[in-house]
């Protein structure tokens, strides 16, 4: 990585594809041995990542609570939006999990079982926005390159 972000290297510029560091990074046997699961306790696979890191899957809750030997629990979260109006939801969650011994080595994390959202409260992100000469003397300072210092002077992010 060095290598490549190091303006004065001769491999400057040269980054991996998405493709290339999926092949790179991509774990073929724990995606089948994922999947042959799935489908053996009739799981419907809704979506995954292009290289399998990620499998979104539907199951009635009784079923994950039969392979995670677990307990789900219906929780109710509100919340303010924006414009101030008051909102309402339900989340199952349970307390623990446990995967089987055959999935073990190939799963770190089964979503949406043990985590709770960190902050229910929606909010509205605010922008800053700079001027033409802030933008001139960026560009002139920073000359194409990409900084700390210019992503804090950017977002003015402040020590």
């Amino acid at each position: 990585l060095d290598d490549v972000s190091n303006p004065f290297s001769p491999n400057y510029g040269q980054y991996k594809s998405f493709n290339e560091v999926g092949e790179l990074t991509s774990n073929i046997e724990a995606r089948v041995h994922v999947e042959k699961y799935l489908k053996r306790h009739k799981i419907e696979v809704l979506s995954q990542t292009t290289f399998g890191e990620y499998i979104t899957v539907r199951a009635p809750i009784s079923k994950w609570e039969e392979i995670l030997n677990t307990e789900f629990f219906e929780f109710d979260l509100s919340a303010k939006s924006v414009d101030g109006m008051n909102l309402q939801t339900k989340i199952h969650r349970c307390l623990n999990y446990s995967l089987s011994r055959y999935l073990r080595d190939h799963v770190r994390a089964v979503f949406n079982t043990v985590q709770f959202p960190d902050s229910f409260e929606l909010q509205a992100v605010q922008q800053h926005k700079i001027t033409p000469l802030e933008a001139k003397h960026i560009a002139d300072k920073f000359a194409g390159f990409t900084t700390p210092e210019l992503i804090n002077t950017i977002y003015d992010i402040r020590n």
